[in-house]
């Protein structure tokens, strides 16, 4: 049901994470968005590896600090929401040991969680780009922890909403049959 929700906003790019911030889901536009997820030999898919151990996000998030900093607050708050989830522990543990950067933001205890707002993500074909945002919340399931789904737009007229259209085209010419 997530996948044809994703699917049928196919003007929007979306995806949803879960607690771990692995991307669990996703739609065409925002595979290409926010690079190589539908690409088996893409980017990492959990978005806290993704950000503190490869380079590349710092060129797709020009405010990679920003980022960053969200990325931290949110597994800080699902740890203390799933204090018994070794997966997100395990996380966690090899941020911590990999990522000096992880370990400052860390170690500053900030929690932040993301629900709405601007963006700023650059990509090859589309450029720098300004976007707005919201989360959206998918209830848990029993025994489940739920996701997030993260579905971005731009303002109708903008240059973000026609850099947004031609990134739409060449997806679409890009998974025609």
């Amino acid at each position: 049901m997530l996948r044809r929700l994703l699917d049928s906003m196919a003007g929007f790019p979306a995806f949803a994470t879960n607690h771990r911030l692995d991307v669990v889901a996703w739609n065409a536009l925002g595979a290409e968005l926010i690079g190589g997820l539908g690409e088996p030999a893409g980017r990492d898919r959990n978005n806290a590896r993704y950000l503190f151990l490869d380079p590349a996000s710092r060129v797709v998030h020009p405010e990679w600090e920003d980022r960053a900093a969200e990325a931290v607050g949110q597994l800080r708050v699902w740890s203390g929401r799933y204090p018994d989830d070794a997966e997100l522990a395990a996380l966690i543990a090899e941020l911590t040991a990999l990522s000096q950067e992880f370990r400052r933001i860390w170690d500053s205890g900030e929690v932040v969680m993301c629900a709405a707002g601007r963006k700023r993500l650059r990509h090859p074909v589309a450029g720098l780009l300004t976007l707005d945002f919201e989360t959206l919340h998918v209830p848990a399931a029993p025994g489940e922890t739920g996701l997030v789904v993260h579905v971005f737009s731009a303002e109708e007229g903008s240059e973000e909403a026609a850099a947004l259209a031609r990134l739409t085209e060449a997806v679409r010419v890009a998974h025609r049959p």
